[in-house]
């Protein structure tokens, strides 16, 4: 595994990890993270992965250590990011075939994109996808696991009346905090302000033909998102299939090794 820094268009370097395949002439996987940074998962996967492709994992804006934590310039800024970071990918390690990939809330940042056409790649893998809070498809009240339930914390009036604000232009208190989650690299959590999250999805999700192909896959254990809603509601709105792994829920998916299989034989067709 390779760290360095990526330069985005206004000087600020993004940190990414390149898990770099052996074969020169391998396709990379553009790998996001979820509301939290979860290097610790998404770095297995990448180290099962990377015998086939090349994987790159990038700690998105915000939640990286510095001066602007759980915070970006303004509304929108990650797709600046992830448009400057494929354009690194294809000039700099000469990418022949880029997919990308999210995890949980990262599947919304690369939703996004496809809805704005602004992806350019070959596939797109959606783990344990959470496209966007207002959807009718999560386990509203459920527990999680140990006191891990407790770091996760959301202003839902705050983020309401922010929301408010955001539809009738006005956009000074978009810096506020409105959500608590685990810290990544401490022991600790890191509080992400309104326009951080909201820059992480679609402000609206209209049924739309999508033409590049799509891997989804969720697990039958998945403690966020009920599964069946998952693939009934996406069968709608992009006409695709989600496939249901067992046993699996939101993070062990990631480390499956049906996951792992079923992305390295869909990359090869693909």
């Amino acid at each position: 595994m390779q760290s360095m820094h990526v330069q985005m268009r206004d000087g600020f370097c993004v940190p990414i990890f390149l898990y770099r395949c052996p074969n020169p002439s391998a396709s990379t996987l553009l790998l996001l993270h979820g509301i939290t940074a979860e290097q610790r998962h998404l770095q297995k996967l990448a180290t099962q992965l990377q015998t086939e492709m090349n994987v790159v994992v990038p700690i998105l804006r915000g939640y990286e250590e510095g001066e602007r934590r759980g915070d970006i310039a303004y509304n929108g800024q990650y797709d600046d990011d992830l448009l400057d970071l494929q354009d690194f990918l294809d000039k700099q390690l000469e990418t022949k075939y880029l997919y990308w990939a999210g995890h949980s809330m990262g599947c919304a940042n690369v939703l996004r994109m496809i809805l704005n056409k602004t992806i350019d790649g070959d596939g797109v893998v959606f783990i344990s996808p959470f496209f966007h809070p207002a959807l009718p498809l999560y386990r509203i009240g459920r527990k999680t696991a140990g006191e891990e339930n407790k770091l996760y914390r959301v202003n839902v009036l705050k983020l309401i009346w922010l929301t408010l604000c955001s539809k009738a232009g006005i956009r000074t208190w978009e810096h506020s905090k409105v959500l608590k989650v685990p810290d990544e690299f401490s022991a600790k959590t890191i509080e992400l302000s309104y326009r951080l999250f909201t820059s992480r999805f679609s402000k609206q999700l209209k049924h739309t033909s999508i033409d590049i192909p799509i891997l989804s896959v969720i697990g039958s254990n998945d403690e966020v998102t009920h599964p069946e809603r998952l693939t009934k509601w996406w069968g709608k709105f992009a006409a695709q299939t989600c496939e249901i792994i067992p046993e699996e829920d939101h993070n062990t998916i990631l480390f499956s090794p049906h996951t792992v299989e079923r992305i390295r034989k869909w990359v090869q067709r693909n």
